[in-house]
């Protein structure tokens, strides 16, 4: 995501510079909505994951106090 992030940056600051395209800036604008997409989708996994230990465990208060602020 990171290296999404800093690669829109570039793309960006090289279109302004006159060195890029707006084609490049948006394949770059892309790349970063779908890291960031895919960075979203692998936290809803973990909380996934996490619910499903609790439930097979037989307990659900282990997720329920990682809920808690």
């Amino acid at each position: 995501l990171a290296a999404a992030r800093a690669g829109e940056a570039q793309a960006r600051a090289r279109y302004e510079a006159g060195l890029a395209t707006i084609a490049e800036v948006a394949d770059a604008q892309g790349l970063l909505a779908q890291s960031e997409y895919e960075e979203k989708a692998a936290r809803v996994n973990v909380w996934q994951a996490l619910l499903a230990s609790a439930a097979a465990a037989g307990d659900l208060n282990p997720f329920i106090n990682l809920l808690q602020p």
